[in-house]
């Protein structure tokens, strides 16, 4: 028979005592601690996922610190995406204030000049409508700055509804519109300004309590080259405009 001294003996269960603490302090304690400073870096990062999907585990030291790491992270996410939608919300109303007109919610001069620049950036003929509303002052004078506004935002609304999703229509400034028809003919650009006079006079424009206004429009044309810049086609469109 072998037989072992006593402080050998013990050495050795010492030895594999140990060897096995380790192992479980490692897989106990290090490695959830390593994991967890991952997490962290990742959360540190805008990364939240590895944060969110940590679950409550073991509720010891370490899990409770993870759980309550858990629970930071989803309030963080949710903070932030409330944030980033708020400045969405915010961007998009800075953009409407940007390119649209205010009163009538079709696009000003500045939202005119982007659309245009993005219609004839294929080089094909364009048509430019510059819209006035006949008599405006007399309108104001007579049924008040209130009436004269509901006719602008009216008015805006007819326009944009006859010429629909094609083209461009603005606000050009006070009671003049313009519109863009792009890849225009004479033929389609006379008819198309022809609708928009019949639209414009419809049906009267209600104003108040059993008030209503009937107004006309004068309308100044010109079929530009795809080349032309706007300044070119809205001068010659404005001196038709004077001509009607």
């Amino acid at each position: 028979r072998l037989f072992l001294p006593i402080g050998i003996l013990l050495a050795t269960i010492m030895v594999v005592v140990s060897a096995v603490l380790v192992l479980l302090f490692k897989n106990q304690v290090l490695d959830r601690l390593t994991k967890l400073e991952h997490v962290v870096r990742r959360a540190r990062a805008g990364d939240y996922g590895p944060a969110l999907s940590m679950g409550a585990g073991r509720q010891d030291e370490i899990g409770r610190l993870s759980t309550a790491l858990t629970q930071m992270a989803a309030r963080v996410d949710d903070h932030t995406r409330l944030l980033e939608t708020r400045v969405r919300e915010r961007t998009q109303e800075l953009e409407s204030l940007a390119f649209r007109d205010g009163q009538s919610g079709i696009l000003n001069r500045r939202g005119f000049a982007v659309a245009h620049g993005d219609i004839v950036s294929g080089g094909a003929a364009y048509g430019i409508l510059l819209v006035d509303v006949d008599h405006f002052k007399q309108i104001n004078d007579s049924h008040g700055h209130a009436a004269g506004d509901v006719v602008i935002v009216t008015v805006a609304r007819r326009i944009q509804e006859t010429i629909g999703g094609e083209g461009a229509c603005a606000r050009w400034g006070g009671d003049e519109f313009i519109v863009l028809l792009p890849e225009s003919g004479p033929k389609a650009l006379r008819a198309q300004a022809h609708d928009i006079m019949r639209a414009a006079i419809s049906e009267a424009i209600p104003v108040g309590a059993d008030r209503s206004i009937v107004v006309s429009l004068s309308i100044g044309a010109c079929l530009a080259e795809g080349g032309d810049k706007l300044e070119v086609a809205t001068d010659m469109a404005d001196a038709a405009l004077y001509t009607a």
